[in-house]
């Protein structure tokens, strides 16, 4: 699908936890095994990246609001604010954590042997438009500037390398990358003129597009494709899932009901309504989120895709991109990475 111009909205993601106290010993304890909410129940504790946006770490929340995850009996005991996803890996190898909402990082650690496991898809495309300085409105003049990414080795560098070379750049050459982390950051750096364009996630962005400060360039150069790449999953600890395949499979079922409620679109109203609040974004903002993930999609079905499975072939683009950065030094299969039992058994019931 060519890309298109879509509303963004601004992505605020949590402060960073002071190089997650997650692996301290008090924590490590309430790893391995579910503790006990309620007779019958499991309580859990989840590491996300942001509840602003739609990518990540909002989903429990609005699984909670909605009361799915209580119909499961699961109970979340706490929310762990990260910014990298390698902080929530260290809480999920440390029993820390038991449910993550992030990026792909996952795919690199479990190269390294960590006890580590892809559940279902999240999202299976690009999640990013790219905003710019109010006097650039066309990517070639983007030429000799400064780029705001997350990192100059993660799956933003990825995305805007291939945008670039789609519009005729050469990332190498053309383009300066600086790391700036979180999205706040990297749209605050366009605003002041520390870069000049930077990719973001709705709905936050579409907040700072519609007071003109800042250009919207889209998805993707026009004419284009929007990348498919993998960008979010939700994972787990491998042995806490083993240890608990009843509650890894409800929390799958609760987040399939979640996803399921906001696609349909009989529930917009109620859906900007609780979105709106859950993520401190102004309706509009929300509803331009909605519109570009799940009402007129920028890719069709590949945010949270129908069999919340990843393309075989956006895993394997996404492993060989990871290579090509270095991240990987071989190969990791969609069998080492993704156990997709727990969600089968989630959708049969």
């Amino acid at each position: 699908m060519n890309a298109m111009k879509r509303h963004n909205t601004r992505r605020t993601t949590s402060a960073l936890l002071a190089t997650l106290a997650l692996a301290v010993a008090g924590l490590t304890a309430c790893g391995s095994d579910s503790e006990s909410a309620s007779p019958g129940g499991s309580s859990i504790t989840i590491a996300e990246q942001s509840v602003a946006g739609m990518t990540t770490g909002l989903w429990p929340h609005l699984a909670e609001e909605l009361g799915y995850l209580e119909d499961e009996d699961i109970t979340v005991k706490e929310y762990i604010s990260v910014t990298k996803g390698s902080d929530a890996i260290s809480g999920m190898q440390s029993g820390a954590v038991q449910i993550s909402h992030i990026g792909v990082e996952g795919i690199s650690a479990v190269s390294k042997g960590a006890d580590v496991v892809g559940l279902a898809a999240q999202m299976d495309a690009s999640i990013w438009t790219v905003i710019a300085n109010p006097d650039i409105t066309s990517w070639d003049q983007l030429k000799g500037k400064t780029i705001a990414l997350g990192s100059t080795s993660d799956i933003t560098t990825v995305i805007f390398d291939r945008l670039a070379e789609a519009a005729g750049l050469d990332p190498a050459k053309d383009l300066t990358y600086v790391a700036l982390g979180a999205t706040p950051d990297r749209i605050a750096a366009v605003q002041n003129g520390q870069a000049a364009a930077t990719i973001a996630t709705y709905p936050p962005v579409e907040t700072v597009i519609a007071s003109g400060a800042v250009n919207d360039l889209g998805f993707a150069p026009e004419g284009s494709e929007v990348p498919r790449i993998m960008t979010t999953d939700i994972e787990a600890s491998r042995s806490w899932a083993e240890d608990n395949p009843e509650v890894a499979s409800g929390y799958l079922r609760a987040m399939i009901r979640t996803t399921e409620w906001v696609k349909d679109e009989t529930n917009r109203e109620e859906a900007v309504r609780i979105i709106s609040e859950l993520s401190e974004n102004p309706p509009e903002a929300v509803l331009a989120g909605l519109e570009t993930y799940f009402y007129d999609p920028v890719v069709e079905d590949a945010y949270f895709p129908e069999n919340y499975r990843h393309d075989p072939a956006v895993f394997d683009d996404t492993v060989a991109a990871y290579m090509d950065l270095g991240i990987l030094s071989e190969p990791v299969s969609e069998e080492d990475y993704m156990d997709y039992s727990y969600l089968e058994q989630a959708q049969e019931d």
